[in-house]
């Protein structure tokens, strides 16, 4: 595993841990490595993983960049994941934190809220608990299940790995709406999520 940019940890662990998991399941082990923002660095590193004789390599970028690609550079099979790849070829596994956006003004005017605010924080500041659970209300968030998407970015590596042929694009994965006192009274609870796929 590339982590391109060291940023984005609050992110990029949460990821790894899926992706760990999924990969314990059939006695794999992942090798991460920190490429701090530097695109050159993934490169390199990306080289160095496949002359390593590495299976595949999972590269997590920033999901508010487009990740570098390494693909045509390497021997073995590359995912990306929460980050979209520069090239359109490539296999990537994204939130779709539009959609997730539009889930909390949907549930707010269903609620018959008209006056809607909008807390902004860090750039990287996704439904992070220290904002949201450390306010009074607790503030309603859009959680983007990245132990999952790490996990969905890892068996799809497992497939591909194993021979079979995937079409490039981006599966776009459903964000889950996290109702706190904010956006409406009582405990809260959380949405559906699933997966959806776009090819090119």
């Amino acid at each position: 595993m590339i982590i391109a940019d060291s940023m984005s940890y609050r992110f990029a662990v949460p990821v790894m841990l899926g992706a760990e998991a999924a990969l314990s399941e059939i006695d794999l082990s992942v090798i991460a490595c920190d490429a701090r923002g530097d695109r050159a660095r993934s490169l390199e590193l990306a080289r160095m993983l496949a002359a390593r004789k590495v299976d595949g390599m999972l590269l997590v970028g920033d999901n508010n960049a487009v990740t570098a690609s390494v693909t045509r550079h390497v021997d073995v099979p590359v995912v990306y994941v929460y980050g979209e790849s520069s090239d359109p070829e490539d296999v990537v596994h994204m939130p779709n934190d539009s959609d997730g956006i539009g889930l909390a003004a949907g549930h707010l005017v269903a609620a018959g809220r008209r006056a809607l605010a909008h807390l902004t924080g860090p750039r990287r500041a996704d439904n992070w608990p220290v904002f949201a659970l450390e306010s009074e209300p607790q503030l309603t968030t859009v959680d983007m299940n990245l132990e999952a998407l790490g996990a969905a970015a890892a068996r799809e590596l497992f497939m591909i790995i194993d021979g079979e042929a995937r079409p490039g694009g981006v599966r776009w994965h459903d964000c889950d709406l996290v109702i706190r006192g904010s956006a409406w009274p009582g405990q809260g609870h959380r949405g559906r999520r699933g997966l959806r796929q776009r090819g090119r």
